[in-house]
């Protein structure tokens, strides 16, 4: 082997050796530190609840008979033997002549006043002929007229203004409605001392729900 070869062959040796050592040495001073995870978990304490079981108690509902006031609603039934019943409020009060019930109702100081009747001369007329027998003896003004019906019956509605009263110097206003029940030929009518509109009375709506409630038995 020349000379060259051996010194080549040397140096790898040493190689070796010096590497293998250090390898060695490193192997055994070195530390492997695995790093700690510590997983944290926040833990909350439920605060304590008392959980008490309340038991809601209703008072039964039970109907009360209550006594009839002035705003309760009553019945006017066959005034004057007319076949008619109407309601009308407990405020307001049957108007007598005597002891004879006239089929009227009025409000407080006698007005406004809601009455009923049997127009004689006019029985076995139509609605509307009845009230053109009318129209220029018992009207300073017609203002709104009407074909309708009252619980079925053939009726013809009007509203304008009643000739003057004494002490007045315009007509009151009214709302007068002829129906024929039979034969006969009935009156049902609203007037406001104080107006000139029927439709201003602040009873007007009073009166509507009076006329809902007529009944005839005939």
């Amino acid at each position: 082997m020349s000379q060259t070869w051996k010194i080549v062959v040397a140096v790898i040796i040493t190689a070796i050796v010096v590497g293998g050592g250090f390898y060695f040495w490193w192997q055994q001073n070195k530390k492997v530190e695995t790093p700690k995870i510590t997983q944290e978990t926040e833990t909350q304490t439920p605060t304590p609840v008392q959980i008490t079981e309340t038991e809601k108690t209703t008072e039964p509902t039970t109907d009360k008979t209550q006594k009839a006031s002035n705003n309760s609603w009553k019945t006017n039934e066959n005034p004057l033997g007319m076949p008619i019943s109407y309601q009308y409020p407990g405020n307001w009060t049957i108007n007598k002549h005597g002891n004879i019930d006239t089929g009227a109702v009025s409000g407080e100081n006698g007005n406004p006043v809601f009455e009923i009747f049997e127009e004689r001369e006019l029985n076995g007329l139509t609605p509307k002929q009845a009230f053109e027998k009318k129209r220029n003896t018992d009207y300073e003004a017609i203002t709104f007229e009407q074909a309708t019906q009252i619980t079925g019956k053939d009726a013809y509605k009007i509203q304008g203004q009643a000739l003057p009263s004494a002490g007045k110097d315009y007509g009151m206003g009214i709302e007068k409605i002829y129906v024929k029940s039979g034969n006969k030929i009935y009156a049902i009518q609203f007037v406001d001392f104080d107006k000139k509109r029927i439709n201003d009375s602040s009873s007007y709506s009073t009166y509507q729900q009076i006329l809902s409630t007529i009944l005839f038995s005939n």
